[in-house]
């Protein structure tokens, strides 16, 4: 229930109404006061509390003081009071009737106006970080089967637990060049993260793509490339706790800045050491994807170019797992590369790209093992071929990317299942 609903001032002034008769009442029964005695007191006792509640959670001026039916309710109660106070007097327990009445009252409509304020009760209000404590899955089947184990031989199992955590906040950045010349109503973003999880150096994920997107911005300065449509490499922060960097890169736009931004192509963990070819599946024909309206002309430039060079893909989800999310969701056409993570490859892709079935596309993802030796060469090269391939074709395009794609009809809908690496469904 809402503080701006009909309800709950209803509730409200049939509370501050009750309150002014057990006020005016006590005062008749108690201190026997004259008008004047009974008025004040039993507007103090109305009033009083609910300017405290509003002062409380931050609601100024108190409604007390903004809403002259409050004034006119505890005046009219407290008259009333004084008028018939003998004869309410003789109905046995009238006062703590009328306590208990406008104590339930104000306790529901308090209650409304702390939760609309944002105040929990009991507990941390939500949404909120909760600390948590994981295992692998191996981890887990071993312990359940160990305490099974002791359960059948009649012994009981205790576990303990202890953790060392850092709990701060830390300043992260984005790093941003764009080149001096192109339409700056057309902008290109190129995008990949700097950032790796603690765990390990991350050199795949996503040292990889943030390399392969400064040796194409690098090699467009030194030929003297001068793009039709302005080109942005962006190098996002904190994109593995949370896609923080992208999400306030977009957040911070204006509308009229969201509008300029023609493409926006991601390029995250582009190196696997067991590699798959994969491209973002921008027109959602094969995947529960959801890109956004004209998404499906960016894929088409990656899988053009891949089959150019003989290279067989893959079309892979827009699943919220990295920086696009943000971008997508304001509505930007998206696309990017993908050489897998944690999921295993079959073995109909190794027959089609090589590499160990039933192993992870990148075995260290995450690790403390992604570093130098956790590139494929091969993959990285050409994905970086890709990189640059399409980023001058939306340079160097006289053609809207929205305007040449209806994108498809499961495409109209972003409806993310992770953030960044967390799964929020």
């Amino acid at each position: 229930m809402s503080a701006d609903s009909p309800l709950f001032l209803v509730l409200d002034l049939t509370g501050t109404f009750a309150f002014a008769l057990n006020g005016a009442l006590t005062a008749i029964r108690v201190a026997r006061l004259d008008v004047v005695g009974v008025v004040t007191l039993g507007m103090i006792t109305a009033l009083g509390g609910g300017i405290i509640r509003d002062i409380l959670l931050g609601s100024l001026p108190p409604a007390t003081f903004s809403d002259w039916r409050y004034l006119a309710v505890a005046a009219t109660g407290s008259l009333i009071a004084f008028g018939f106070g003998r004869r309410l007097d003789q109905l046995a327990g009238s006062i703590l009737v009328l306590d208990a009445a406008g104590l339930s009252l104000f306790a529901v409509s308090g209650a409304s106006l702390a939760l609309d304020s944002g105040v929990g009760f009991g507990q941390a209000s939500f949404p909120q970080d909760v600390p948590v404590v994981e295992m692998s899955a191996e981890a887990g089947a071993a312990l359940v089967e160990y305490i099974e184990t002791e359960a059948a031989a009649g012994r009981q199992v205790t576990m303990t637990v202890t953790t060392s955590t850092v709990s701060e906040v830390r300043e992260s950045e984005n790093v941003i060049a764009e080149t001096t010349t192109g339409r700056t109503d057309r902008v290109v973003v190129s995008g990949a993260h700097l950032d790796s999880v603690a765990e390990g150096p991350g050199i795949n994920d996503n040292g990889s793509g943030s390399a392969a997107q400064l040796e194409v911005a690098l090699q467009m300065a030194e030929l003297g490339i001068e793009p039709r449509n302005q080109v942005r490499f962006v190098w996002f922060g904190a994109e593995e706790a949370g896609l923080v960097g992208s999400a306030y890169y977009v957040d911070q736009l204006t509308k009229a800045e969201l509008k300029d931004i023609a493409v926006m192509l991601n390029f995250d963990m582009v190196g696997s050491p067991n590699p798959g070819w994969f491209v973002y599946d921008g027109d959602a024909s094969d995947t529960a994807s959801t890109g956004s309206t004209g998404s499906g002309v960016v894929e088409d430039v990656f899988v053009d170019f891949f089959e150019s060079i003989g290279r067989e893909t893959e079309p892979t989800a827009f699943d919220g797992r990295s920086d696009y999310d943000a971008f997508v969701a304001a509505g930007i056409p998206a696309g990017g590369l993908f050489t897998g993570a944690e999921d295993i490859k079959t073995a109909e892709q190794a027959a089609k790209w090589g590499g160990t079935a039933g192993d992870a596309f990148d075995p260290c993802y995450h690790q403390a093992c992604d570093d130098l030796d956790n590139v494929n060469l091969v993959a990285l090269g050409e994905m970086t071929d890709a990189l640059a391939h399409a980023v001058l074709t939306f340079a160097m395009t006289s053609s809207a990317v929205q305007g040449t794609d209806k994108g498809s009809d499961n495409a109209t809908k972003y409806d993310p299942t992770f953030r960044g690496s967390r799964a929020i469904k």
